[in-house]
């Protein structure tokens, strides 16, 4: 159902995901060029520890290019919010029209933004802290894990925290349609979405492995063609860019539909929506 409505209003979508993937992709270009441009005039080993001050610019120059990514996203997914309420409530709506609506409730919706962007941080602690106690047991105990196996460990408790993360997914949708204030929108988020793990792991999958994929495919397909054609890195920072503009909105879309769909019709089974969400 979801690829149905997206592919069915592919313009629509592409122009309301399509600001946040740009201003998203330049932050993190600005902001690491900026980390390397700090790094170059560092010393290399143990002597760059004595240079804090670059250090923290260095840090924070890398947190700002993500929050600034992290809020374009937050900002399409509210705008996306807004047309898939107007698509299923038959409401016409206009691209402009979702993001007007959108600035209307854009003091909850930059706390909710701040709250949930500030709990990432916490994810990624805890993993660096499960793979940090793997490597202690396996030194304690004579077990080497491969850089395989590390990554899966990491990558999967990553994961798992992303999908409890997602629980909130549905507070945007809260907030912006249904004008729920910034805490109501988060307990209304976690009671909407109790017991549908499997729906929200396909939401997940769908948009984080296939938005990596899509990203990648280009760069990926110039290293195989490389002994034969060789194209300029715009184009394919262009085309990496074009295919992510593609596949990001299903997520955004699930969210909102399983907000739209579960709000009116609470007894709603899981299965049947991981269904219409597969």
């Amino acid at each position: 159902m979801v690829i149905s409505i997206r592919d069915g209003h592919f313009w629509f979508f592409a122009r309301l995901i399509a600001p946040a993937v740009i201003a998203g992709y330049l932050a993190l270009m600005l902001s690491r060029h900026e980390t390397r441009e700090i790094a170059r005039h560092l010393p290399r080993g143990i002597g760059m520890l004595r240079h804090k001050t670059e250090m923290l610019q260095m840090w924070l120059a890398n947190v700002g290019g993500y929050l600034v990514s992290w809020l374009a996203f937050c900002f399409s997914f509210g705008a996306i919010c807004v047309g898939v309420d107007g698509l299923m409530t038959g409401v016409e709506v206009a691209p402009s029209d979702c993001f007007v609506q959108l600035r209307r409730r854009m003091a909850p919706f930059l706390r909710l933004s701040l709250v949930l962007f500030l709990l990432c941080p916490v994810g990624v602690v805890l993993s660096d802290l499960l793979l940090a106690s793997l490597f202690w047991l396996s030194h304690r105990y004579g077990f080497h894990p491969s850089l395989l196996m590390s990554q899966i460990v990491y990558f999967s408790f990553a994961g798992l925290f992303l999908l409890a993360l997602s629980r909130f997914g549905l507070a945007m949708p809260a907030l912006i349609i249904d004008d729920c204030r910034f805490a109501q929108a988060l307990f209304r988020s976690d009671e909407l979405t109790e017991g549908k793990w499997i729906v929200l792991a396909i939401l997940l999958a769908k948009s984080l492995i296939g938005g990596y994929v899509a990203g990648m495919l280009p760069f990926w397909m110039a290293g195989w063609l490389w002994p034969y054609l060789r194209l300029p890195l715009w184009s394919l920072s262009v085309a990496s860019v074009a295919a992510v503009i593609a596949i990001e909105p299903y997520m955004f879309i699930g969210f909102a539909m399983m907000y739209t769909m579960t709000s009116t019709r609470p007894s709603t089974h899981t299965s049947a929506l991981a269904q219409q969400f597969a």
